[in-house]
């Protein structure tokens, strides 16, 4: 089975956190759509759904293994993601980084960063799909 992440980190910064936590609706939501393909569930499984802004070297100990982490984009959350991401792949090089939501920027065809493989638009239902299969073969 595959490792996979699911990564969609709540808004926090040193002087204030708020006191309530979002469901990770938007990963879990492309990640219900992609199970439902019998390949996804035969050949994936989501280890675990990173939703606190927890330091840098806490997520990693909170990983085994990861093939795949799927990262939700936000306004709030880009930095913080880019840190994480970049932090997984020098642990973890073959782990392919993937990030879809609003803050990819439209005309962007491959990824600015080198530590992110993968950019998704729009909705990611179809593209992880493919992303997935392509992976798989």
């Amino acid at each position: 089975m595959n490792n996979v992440y699911l990564i969609y980190p709540q808004y926090r910064n040193n002087d204030i956190q708020y006191p309530s936590i979002w469901l990770p609706y938007s990963v879990a939501a492309v990640w219900s759509y992609a199970e439902q393909h019998d390949f996804v569930a035969e050949n994936f499984v989501v280890k675990n759904i990173l939703y606190r802004r927890d330091p840098i070297d806490e997520q990693l100990e909170r990983m085994e293994d990861p093939q795949l982490c799927l990262f939700s984009v936000y306004t709030w959350n880009h930095q913080y993601n880019l840190k994480l991401a970049k932090a997984i792949k020098q642990r973890y090089p073959k782990c392919i980084i993937v990030f879809g939501g609003p803050e990819i920027p439209e005309n962007a065809v491959e990824p600015r960063e080198s530590f992110v493989d993968v950019y998704v638009h729009h909705e990611g239902e179809n593209n992880l799909v493919q992303q997935l299969e392509d992976y798989i073969k």
